[in-house]
């Protein structure tokens, strides 16, 4: 019998849970095959977030989710923190997002050969299109390594080229 994703009140910290941005979303993806050897909680992949972004100067009030999706059997699949607005814009960004996914491939949601979490970016002129981003987090070796690369950088410090 396959159960039903639950949405519970998640937290990353030991204090008050990340705000769900008021449009988030839950989906369910019905063809996915997680290739990981443990699958995550969404308490567990928001602290790393939330540690990321603490890292990069972004405060947690500063964080909400807007996205969380889950196989048919109510496993953790994806789940998307969005930088609010007004603080991706002081970066010089129209948004900044970390996204993360499990290992595996995911029918209408992507795949990937490892566990990890991405930092996304959106320039101000199309919010809508990702321009940038890498990897920050990454499973393996039974352990999550944090890795965020360059901190915080803003617009001006990546060359976006137009086509």
């Amino acid at each position: 019998m396959k159960s039903e994703p639950k949405f519970t009140l998640i937290s990353g910290g030991k204090d008050k849970p990340i705000a769900k941005k008021e449009d988030w979303q839950e989906r369910v993806i019905k063809d996915s095959k997680i290739e990981e050897v443990r699958v995550f909680n969404e308490g567990e992949i928001l602290g790393l977030v939330e540690q990321i972004a603490k890292k990069e100067g972004v405060a947690k009030k500063a964080l909400e989710l807007t996205d969380i999706i889950y196989d048919e059997d109510g496993n953790l699949i994806g789940l998307m923190v969005g930088v609010k607005p007004e603080v991706a814009n002081l970066q010089g960004w129209g948004k900044i997002s970390y996204d993360y996914m499990i290992k595996g491939v995911h029918r209408g949601c992507g795949f990937t050969d490892e566990s990890m979490i991405a930092r996304v970016y959106a320039n101000k002129e199309d919010p809508n299109t990702w321009v940038a981003g890498g990897i920050v987090a990454r499973f393996g070796n039974d352990k999550w390594s944090i890795d965020p690369g360059q901190i915080a950088p803003t617009a001006r410090d990546i060359e976006i080229i137009e086509e």
